[in-house]
């Protein structure tokens, strides 16, 4: 199936492809069926999430400048095989963090401006359109502070530098259930700043907006010392699936559209 439309990143007409709001590489094999789960229930499916949303050229630039990069180090058809969470828990970190110490990226041979870079790329996708989940219901879209949104466009098509008041910090997950886990982004208000989060099979991104205090400003991992963190994360993936739990036992109406 094709579409002729407007790419939302360029501003362009012209052919559109099918765009996924996080890399089909991440989910399961096209032939196995995977579990997930939303506010309104949870099951099986190979559907995966996507609409024509992104043309050929700009398609092109989420890969190279950002997506190749992160699956090579997520490489997420050996799940029980995660090659940089076995290096950082080998390594010496660079400080004395115990829950979750810190790491030069450039020691792994990871490329942090491609991981900036793709955790951005995923907050724009879901700052811009809402996406039809696999139970059939809406994202919400994602909120922006102010002119952000521009801002984050102008960099996504390299037109502009990183945008100013953001902080990408990422984290590889140690536990295997964070290994096995996609969630999808969701913000959230923390340390008085705007914070979307979303973990994708062993790596946490946190994005944070706005006044963010000194410590995440320093250890975005565009700072000059390249900072990547190493923990357990396995509390904060239980808590999240707890999250949608309770959401959907006090919503039950939203089992009525099945």
């Amino acid at each position: 199936m094709k579409a002729v439309g407007l790419c939302l990143l360029c501003k362009n007409v012209g052919p559109l492809r099918n765009s996924h709001y996080l890399p089909a590489a991440l989910y399961a094999r096209k032939k196995e069926p995977f579990e997930f789960q939303t506010h309104s229930g949870k099951a099986l499916t190979r559907t995966q999430i996507q609409q024509f949303l992104l043309c050929g050229r700009c398609e092109k630039l989420f890969n190279d400048n950002g997506e190749n990069a992160v699956l090579q180090a997520i490489r997420p058809k050996d799940l029980r095989n995660f090659v940089l969470g076995g290096q950082l828990k080998l390594a010496l970190p660079r400080d004395g963090y115990s829950s979750c110490p810190r790491y030069d990226a450039r020691d792994f041979g990871l490329d942090t401006d491609k991981f900036a870079y793709f955790a951005m790329s995923v907050l724009w996708r879901g700052m811009v359109t809402t996406w039809t989940m696999f139970d059939g219901n809406e994202t919400t879209k994602l909120p922006v502070l102010g002119p952000q949104d521009e801002d984050i466009r102008l960099y996504l098509l390299g037109m502009a530098p990183f945008p100013p008041n953001v902080s990408v910090i990422v984290i590889v997950c140690g536990d295997e259930v964070s290994r096995k886990t996609m969630f999808f982004p969701a913000a959230f208000v923390e340390v008085g700043c705007l914070n979307v989060g979303f973990t994708l099979r062993g790596i946490h991104f946190r994005v944070m907006m706005g006044q963010i205090p000194q410590f995440y400003r320093t250890n975005c991992c565009l700072s000059s010392h390249r900072p990547i963190f190493y923990g357990d994360a396995a509390e904060r993936t239980q808590q999240g699936y707890a999250t949608i739990a309770a959401l959907r036992e006090r919503a039950p109406w939203l089992d009525e559209a099945d």
